[in-house]
């Protein structure tokens, strides 16, 4: 979601094994600023609240990352922001 929104994050549960650990995560965040689309557009602030869950895997080579995703519903964001038909 990034800086065009105002977050509020809490990790739900969090989960390790060896060199992975995953995260699921809640937030809740109010949409004012312009977002950056995939295709470079952006969408003007809706000032609409959106309330996601989303999971981050981090994985670890030693003590440094080797890899990182994050999973969430772009289309429940995108409908809580008014934005789909």
């Amino acid at each position: 979601v990034g800086s065009e929104m105002c977050i509020r994050d809490r990790v739900d549960s969090a989960y390790e094994s060896e060199n992975t650990v995953i995260m699921e995560c809640s937030w809740t965040g109010t949409h004012t600023g312009d977002m950056m689309t995939p295709d470079g557009n952006t969408i003007p602030p809706t000032n609409k609240t959106v309330n996601l869950k989303n999971v981050f895997i981090t994985e670890f080579d030693g003590d440094k990352f080797s890899n990182f995703k994050n999973y969430y519903d772009a289309m429940t964001m995108m409908s809580q922001l008014g934005l789909t038909g």
